[in-house]
């Protein structure tokens, strides 16, 4: 499913929707970006099995609105690898430049890994690609390069990216925070640590806000986030 709201964001709002592709149950969506050079859709699902055992690839969703329903276009994978289906690419950001696409890919995990070694902090990664056509003629997200996290965006996992200008917003689930820092798209580097912001806690100091999935910057000042849905494991104060 896309979800689709008024651009005043009102709670409720008839005009607030969801857009549905026939036939399709489970979209495993876990980021989208806007492609104004193709007035398309970009939408990543996470982690897709690969023909190798227990490998998984980010597959990206080129999609066209047609009123309630979507058209996918094509879908492409991209050339990069994980061994675990839920610590894939969580977020990402679309560029277009000279006639040549690129997207960059956030890691959920540390290292681009699951397991106790994505949970080592200050290890986030994005993975940037660019899209050509693979030996076979099919489309491919070809990878260019590694672009790390500075050490002190220590997040145990990272869960949206958003980009305004240069400025470049990487939002943790679990830490309930979001960083801002600098973006070089020229060198495809982070400049300077940046700044860490947490959401706001309760009166105990206790996470309110512990499921924050998505985020986009309105202008340079203010940010929107979306929430995942709570778990039932998780604090009353999460769910409340």
């Amino acid at each position: 499913f896309i979800g689709k709201t008024d651009e005043m964001f009102e709670y409720r709002d008839p005009a607030n929707s969801l857009i549905t592709h026939p036939g399709e149950e489970e979209s495993d969506f876990e980021a989208i970006q806007y492609s104004d050079d193709t007035d398309t859709f970009l939408i990543v699902r996470e982690a897709v099995p690969t023909e190798e055992d227990e490998t998984y690839t980010p597959s990206i969703v080129e999609a066209q609105l047609k009123g309630d329903t979507y058209k996918i276009l094509q879908e492409c994978q991209a050339d990069y690898t994980f061994d675990n289906d839920s610590k894939g690419w969580e977020g990402g950001l679309y560029f277009s430049r000279n006639g040549k696409r690129f997207f960059l890919g956030l890691c959920e995990g540390n290292h681009c890994e699951g397991g106790s070694k994505g949970k080592e902090k200050g290890n986030g990664r994005t993975i940037l690609t660019q899209l050509k056509e693979d030996k076979d003629g099919n489309c491919l997200w070809e990878f260019v390069q590694e672009v790390p996290l500075p050490k002190e965006v220590a997040f145990q996992d990272y869960s949206d990216l958003a980009l305004y200008g240069d400025n470049i917003a990487v939002v943790s689930q679990e830490e309930a925070a979001v960083w801002i820092g600098k973006l070089d798209t020229e060198l495809w580097e982070i400049m300077g640590p940046g700044v860490i912001y947490h959401f706001p806690r309760d009166a105990n100091c206790e996470m309110i806000y512990c499921n924050i999935e998505g985020i986009a910057f309105l202008d340079e000042y203010r940010l929107m986030t979306s929430s995942d849905k709570a778990k039932a494991r998780q604090p009353y104060g999460c769910v409340d």
